[in-house]
């Protein structure tokens, strides 16, 4: 309604806000994010001029404007809108941090990925989103160390999820499972062809 009557302000502040929101029981790497469908974000150009103009709103026009391009699939450009918004609040862990460790995610730059989520766990601690997407991150490591040790973090930050997240969180379920698959994995890897199998799924 605020876009609807040209108040580009408000518009702004709340599709900002919306989008803080989204992050909490989001889904960042699967392609779709909120804003992403019919090019609802397409809307806003109008109301981002207003709101780069505006120095109360550039951190909101930011993430508004990184999350338009990241719908429109220009990651580049969406990771540099990002990082000019972190620039502006460091200790925004669910805007531009979180926005930037998705576009990451979604190019499979997995290490800066998860450095952003360790910030962003980092800022808000008791966050059960941020350890499950660094828990994502450090098993989609093209280079990461098949150890026990290794696959300890993992399950300990999944855990942690668990143990911050509702019962009925999206995610619940998906962690559950991981965490089982991975106890299978640290019981078998050494001397069970089963082990090297399992890993294969987990990656």
């Amino acid at each position: 309604m605020a876009l609807m009557n040209r108040n580009y302000g408000k518009a702004i502040e709340m599709m900002a806000k919306a989008l803080r929101l989204s992050v909490r029981d989001g889904d960042p790497f699967s392609g779709e994010w909120l804003g992403s469908r019919d090019g609802f974000l397409s809307l806003y150009d109008d109301a981002l001029a207003y709101g780069f103009k505006q120095v109360t709103l550039r951190a909101d026009s930011m993430l508004v404007a990184g999350s338009k391009l990241l719908g429109e699939a220009n990651f580049i450009a969406a990771a540099a809108m990002a990082t000019e918004g972190i620039a502006l609040d460091l200790n925004d862990a669910y805007g531009c941090l979180s926005l930037r460790g998705t576009i990451f995610g979604n190019l499979n730059r997995w290490k800066e990925s998860m450095s952003d989520w360790l910030q962003a766990m980092t800022i808000v601690p008791d966050e059960p989103t941020f350890p499950y997407w660094v828990a994502t991150c450090k098993r989609n490591l093209p280079n990461r160390k098949g150890t026990a040790a290794e696959a300890q973090k993992i399950v300990d930050l999944y855990e942690r999820f668990l143990l911050l997240a509702p019962p009925e969180g999206r995610k619940v379920s998906d962690a559950a499972y991981n965490i089982t698959l991975w106890y299978m994995y640290m019981g078998m890897r050494d001397n069970q062809p089963q082990g090297r199998q399992i890993e294969e799924k987990l990656r």
